[in-house]
């Protein structure tokens, strides 16, 4: 028999208290790193809970998928990395040109 619906969002429960246990001790600025964690692991959590036998092994591969998306959508080109190197290759011309003056 299948896995019902509440047996799935259990153990998710807990590991998300798990997460959020350890981001309050984590320094400001990594919070954000801990809530897309949690947000990707609600994303696909069910799908990958039906296909592995415990919680965080399904948690892991739901993070690894979203990060491998990432990884994907940065080396596709897209807007926001070509935006952030020119924007860095400014930042250096105008750090030269200040200087030179």
């Amino acid at each position: 028999m299948g896995r019902s619906v509440a047996s799935v969002r259990l153990p998710l429960n807990d590991l998300i208290a798990k997460i959020e246990r350890a981001k309050s001790l984590m320094k400001k600025e990594e919070v954000i790193y801990a809530d897309r964690i949690i947000e990707s692991i609600k994303k696909r959590y069910s799908v990958c809970y039906l296909a592995f036998d415990s919680a965080d092994k399904a948690a892991l591969f739901a993070v690894a998928v979203e990060l491998m998306r990432l990884i994907d959508h940065a080396d596709s080109g897209c807007l926001s990395c070509k935006e952030r190197s020119e924007r860095v290759a400014e930042g250096e011309e105008g750090e030269e040109k200040v200087r030179q003056a």
